[in-house]
């Protein structure tokens, strides 16, 4: 199936004269070798060439810029009538190659191609001996599907893998039609041998190829896919997503399910395809129905402790905690607009330790956190004590803390006393941390691993 060029009714038309109503060639720069001409005849621009080569690579031509947008799709219509006709759409001065173009028979043509700057250029020429004309030239932009925005897009697929991977087959493709240079493309492929990759190409150059492991031939599957500037995600199933965070956005202007530009095509079913017309973290995110968000200060910021918990949960782990954050920071995150399709997740809580300084303060926090842990909506967080550092002997406002959690979360409580290797005074050794002589609590790899499998372990025995 193929969806788009969609053009919006109120589009801006960026070629001038393209009937050719004007009187001669006005709007259109002559792009002419030896004693070859350009002229306009009826409503059409008849190019006569008579063979030479030189500027522009044809006989007579004719060249015309376009304010465009760089990394956005736009669809050229054009009709060549009498003899063949070459065209280069969509290249950054007025007679280079463009991500679009080729030779035309006559007939109506409809191309679509990303725009490489802020001016692109239309430029069609004859190089053969003899006469053709061009008329009903159009370009504007477009999209592969009416309500989507330019700014990215998220698909979620579901489907069955083929039952040979002997060859690359293609699941879904996001691209342009007729292009000379197919470089400008997003595809969801299985690569011979099985395993299912996402790739992204702009001007022939693979930018991303996120793989998301081996299909079983013949096995059902869900894909999900997004995309916007520098972001890329991918999941398969329910598994850990796979993202890369750099790289452009093109212009794409037509959607294949089952195939993509080269033909190359699926060899298993296809039972739904849902497209969303945005594709930043937010869409994306919200659709990963497993996903487990962390929340905190040091322990858990960063990307090494969601990373752990992900590996050992085999589910998507993301982490909003920040350094030095307080209760009230994290009820801040909990209830940000931005983090809203956080909420309904599974969410891990660990108890700031800068405010884990006195015992009057225990049962503010406490209160702090039920105010953020009811913005949830839900019952599915995990709440983790403030940790101590290594050496600490005066344990009484820990172990307070610990105890009114236990009070206010009976069944939220993870306590890391129960995981982490500790001295005689109870409180972790200093391999437990990154720079024990800092204080910074940083939790070296080895305790990042108990605690990831500890979280993993406890909410799995949850059931969330």
């Amino acid at each position: 199936m193929l969806f788009g060029p969609y053009v919006v009714p109120k589009a801006p038309e960026l070629i001038a004269n393209g009937e050719f109503s004007a009187a001669g060639l006005a709007g259109w720069t002559p792009v002419l070798n030896g004693s070859s001409s350009a002229g306009s005849v009826g409503a059409a621009a008849q190019l006569t060439s008579d063979g030479s080569s030189g500027l522009g690579g044809g006989g007579a031509g004719i060249t015309q810029p376009l304010a465009t947008s760089e990394h956005r799709a736009y669809r050229a219509t054009y009709t060549v009538s009498d003899a063949t006709c070459n065209f280069r759409i969509g290249g950054t001065s007025a007679t280079a190659a463009g991500p679009a173009g080729g030779t035309r028979s006559p007939g109506s043509y409809v191309d679509t191609f990303s725009a490489r700057a802020g001016t692109s250029h239309f430029y069609a020429f004859r190089g053969p001996t003899g006469s053709t004309r061009v008329s009903n030239v159009s370009v504007r932009p477009c999209l592969p599907l009416k309500g989507m925005g330019d700014g990215g897009l998220t698909v979620e697929i579901v489907a069955e893998a083929p039952a040979s991977t002997a060859t690359r087959q293609v699941l879904w493709s996001c691209g342009h039609l007729m292009t000379a240079d197919p470089g400008d493309e997003i595809q969801i492929v299985c690569q011979a041998g099985g395993e299912l990759h996402v790739e992204s190409r702009a001007a022939t150059h693979l930018q991303a190829s996120l793989n998301l492991g081996e299909l079983e031939p013949g096995a059902p599957i869900v894909v999900r896919v997004g995309f916007a500037q520098e972001a890329f995600f991918a999941q398969l199933n329910d598994g850990v997503t796979v993202s890369h965070n750099s790289g452009v956005l093109v212009g794409l202007a037509v959607m294949r399910l089952g195939s993509n530009l080269a033909g190359e095509s699926w060899g298993g079913e296809i039972h739904r395809l849902t497209v969303y017309g945005e594709g930043g973290a937010e869409t994306f995110y919200g659709l990963v129905r497993n996903l487990i968000r962390c929340e905190g200060d040091a322990v858990l910021a960063g990307a090494s402790a969601a990373a752990a918990i992900a590996t050992v949960a085999r589910r998507t782990t993301i982490s909003t905690a920040e350094d030095g954050s307080t209760a009230a920071n994290i009820g801040e995150r909990i209830r940000a607009s931005a983090n809203a399709h956080l909420r309904p997740r599974t969410t891990v809580i660990w108890q700031a330790a800068a405010e884990a300084q006195s015992v009057p303060e225990v049962e503010d926090w406490c209160d702090a956190l039920g105010a953020a842990v009811a913005e949830l909506g839900h019952r599915r967080f995990v709440v983790i004590p403030a940790l101590v550092d290594a050496g600490e002997t005066e344990l009484d406002i820990a172990d307070a803390t610990r105890d009114a959690l236990a009070v206010r979360f009976p069944q939220n409580l993870l306590d890391w006393r129960d995981h982490l290797e500790l001295d005689a005074n109870g409180v972790p050794v200093q391999v437990m941390f990154e720079d024990p002589e800092s204080g910074n609590l940083r939790l070296s790899e080895a305790a990042t691993d108990l605690m990831a499998s500890a979280i993993a372990g406890f909410i799995h025995a949850k059931g969330w």
